[in-house]
């Protein structure tokens, strides 16, 4: 490790910034006195006065007078700048495209959801990714500027940002945008990767997996998916592919092994080719499309009784569109953990080993957008 000269005035004053930035950063919406700061901080008061006002020198941190109303002169208060900057966070589909605009505190300032033409080259994604943000950001506030993009897609890519295999969109397998969309906003930060991490760490940092140490997080879409937290961490896998279920034992020979062909297997030549069609209707009463949706959930029963019995996760959460019909959903996922839970050949079932199964807390076009936002937060230099 590194040692910093702590004996250098300039690199103290900037670690004390830091520090206080930090501390600003994690309750965002909270205005601080400067004794409350020096007790979070374990700075002295001169210090945090001083670095206060660099702070907000540069735009970090906002200030007020104190209100009035006891002895003596009313403390001056404090509070993280969340409007210093933007946030543009794209979860990309071939189907859909969700965009979500957040200032520096993450709060949501726009969103966008919209169907894109069809895509299929990367100087096309660039184009629209184009469009769809500059009408975002202009609702989110045009002069602000923007410090950081996001973009969500279907599979793992490499250290460049370009899309390396989609099991779920074969036909994007080695789209590279990176250096379009950077061109376009040369001075805000770029992270790309695959969508599914972006949902589960949605959940981990303010949903339904807070706390959860190992986890199974299911993605029941048009096109589905899975992602597994081990350590209350994300497992890639060395390929990033990580969740892409094999074909487990004892799966007919009319299941494919992939998430993928199963969806189309199942909707067969039914009127409805899309989730969001045939949920629509389901939740009208049609029988034919109700019945499509349970064949579906029931289809994927040994994909995920397999990954709790590899994972042995302490749950299992239901994400993506059919959170919209969880009583479709849910009977046959919470039969698959039973099932990998129990002994093999019908034997006793061991309930200190059943995963409890969850409901996402973020429907599926604000999981995405909400998870590449925390990780860009994660990923911007504070340095001060």
């Amino acid at each position: 490790m590194t040692s910093i000269d702590t004996s250098d005035v300039a690199t103290l004053r900037r670690l004390n910034a830091q520090t206080t930035l930090d501390c600003l950063r994690q309750e965002p919406t909270t205005w601080f006195t400067v004794r409350e700061l020096a007790i979070s901080t374990d700075l002295s008061r001169p210090t945090v006065s001083r670095v206060l006002e660099d702070l907000e020198q540069a735009g970090w941190v906002l200030s007020m007078a104190g209100q009035p109303g006891g002895t003596g002169r009313p403390a001056r208060r404090f509070c993280f700048n969340g409007g210093a900057g933007l946030i543009l966070s794209v979860d990309a589909g071939l189907y859909s495209f969700n965009v979500m605009v957040s200032d520096l505190a993450g709060t949501p300032r726009a969103e966008l959801t919209e169907r894109p033409p069809l895509i299929s080259t990367s100087e096309e994604f660039v184009a629209h990714f184009k469009d769809i943000a500059e009408r975002c950001l202009a609702e989110a506030g045009p002069d602000t500027p923007l410090r950081a993009i996001t973009i969500g897609l279907p599979g793992p890519v490499d250290a460049n940002g370009k899309l390396r295999v989609s099991v779920t969109t074969p036909e994007w397998t080695g789209l590279d945008v990176a250096d379009g969309i950077r061109a376009l906003y040369p001075e805000a930060s770029l992270l790309v990767g695959r969508d599914g991490e972006f949902d589960t760490l949605a959940e981990l940092t303010s949903g339904s997996l807070q706390g959860v140490q190992t986890a199974v997080h299911v993605t029941f879409s048009d096109r589905c998916r899975a992602t597994l937290v081990v350590g209350g961490k994300i497992v890639r896998g060395a390929h990033g592919l990580a969740g892409s279920c094999p074909q487990p034992h004892g799966v007919g020979e009319n299941m494919t092994a992939s998430w993928t062909p199963l969806r189309d297997l199942i909707y067969g030549d039914h009127p409805r080719q899309r989730m969001s069609e045939i949920i629509a209707a389901a939740q009208e009463g049609s029988a034919s499309d109700i019945d499509v949706l349970t064949r579906y959930a029931e289809a994927l029963v040994p994909r995920v009784s397999f990954l709790v019995r590899a994972v042995a996760p302490e749950v299992l959460v239901l994400g993506g569109q059919m959170l919209a019909l969880p009583e479709i959903a849910l009977p046959p996922l919470e039969g698959a953990v039973r099932e990998a839970a129990g002994l093999d050949h019908g034997n006793e079932l061991d309930l200190t080993r059943v995963p409890e199964v969850r409901l996402a807390h973020y429907r599926s076009a604000h999981a995405g957008p909400m998870g590449g936002i925390y990780a860009a937060l994660a990923a911007i230099d504070w340095t001060v």
